[in-house]
């Protein structure tokens, strides 16, 4: 009885919630049939790259870049990309990315897609 006691009480333990992105295998599914990994605001671009948030008010998006971060923390991420030309600073985007992450703040990791949801 003990023993099925302890069991049970092992296997609930191993049931908590994950609260990791969603990691897919990039070449067994197709990134439009799949949830979004992030979704955010951009706060900051480059040729290469976009800077994300999630979880901001709207109101504290026209402040500086470091304190979005600061506010947002740990709700960021840098995300590279071959071409972020289509994207400015404010608009909110969908990423799908490799699933592969740098564990530094603000996340950073490689886009396979993003998705312009709105400007």
């Amino acid at each position: 009885m003990i023993l099925l006691l302890f069991l049970s009480l092992s296997l609930w333990g191993c049931a908590g919630k994950n609260n990791e992105p969603n990691i897919v295998d990039e070449a067994s599914s197709n990134d439009r049939e799949r949830v979004a990994d992030i979704e955010g605001i951009i706060i900051d671009k480059t040729e290469k790259s976009i800077t994300v948030v999630w979880n901001v008010a709207e109101k504290d998006l026209a402040l500086s870049k470091r304190e979005i971060l600061e506010l947002a923390m740990p709700n960021a991420f840098i995300v590279s990309y071959s071409d972020t030309s289509d994207f400015t600073i404010g608009d909110r985007v969908a990423i799908w990315t490799t699933g592969t992450y740098l564990e530094s703040y603000p996340a950073q990791g490689t886009a396979t897609t993003i998705q312009l949801i709105e400007k």
